[in-house]
């Protein structure tokens, strides 16, 4: 899984070492304020990957998490697709009810997003079913609930087709890294050395 160490191992090298109590402390303060924020960075990144961000239920971002690990943090991204997202798969058979379920919100988005409400209201005055033609003609709400049954079967369709679609990419051509974390790291060294040199100076 995607997962980054904020260890005290690390300032060693840059001349930072752990001669007191009051310093040992300030690190693992400066550490864990650096996990932190890199929860927050690595968030970030997830939302600007390129070309499609990976938002789905919002699962993979809001499972960035910070755990004690020896005398330092790790920042971990605990979701079940996380590795998968983050560095992508070889050709295979994947489940299709995941798909299915993925695709089925994908359809309703879709198709929401597209009716705004000036829409609605035009369609509604062509087919009859405003509200005044509802009150006045009550065998057209039956028709309304038949268009609205169609219209549920069809986005049904719709679903199974874009879920065996992606299932029929990723047989043949497995799925592509998408690199969050990877990005994410790349500004953790930086900003770990600034709070740890942030909280020792505090205590000196």
């Amino acid at each position: 899984m995607p997962r980054t160490v904020f260890s005290p191992s690390t300032f060693a090298r840059i001349g930072i070492t752990q001669t007191t109590k009051a310093t040992r402390k300030a690190i693992d303060r400066g550490l864990f304020r650096a996990a932190q924020q890199g929860k927050n960075i690595a968030i970030q990144a997830i939302r600007n990957t390129k070309p499609r961000p990976p938002i789905d239920t919002g699962e993979l971002a809001s499972s960035y998490v910070v755990l004690r690990q020896g005398r330092g943090w790790v920042l971990r991204n605990t979701a079940p697709h996380a590795v998968f997202m983050e560095f992508g798969t070889k050709p295979h058979t994947p489940p299709f009810a995941p798909l299915l379920a993925w695709a089925r919100r994908k359809v309703r988005g879709s198709s929401g997003a597209k009716q705004t409400q000036a829409k609605k209201r035009h369609r509604q005055r062509r087919q009859g079913l405003s509200k005044k033609a509802t009150l006045r003609k009550p065998g057209q709400q039956i028709s309304a609930k038949r268009r609205a049954a169609h219209q549920g079967r069809q986005q049904n369709l719709d679903a199974v087709r874009l879920a065996r679609a992606a299932m029929n990419s990723i047989q043949r051509r497995g799925t592509v890294a998408r690199g969050f974390h990877a990005r994410a790291s790349q500004k953790f060294a930086v900003l770990s050395a600034k709070l740890v040199q942030d909280e020792i100076r505090r205590v000196r």
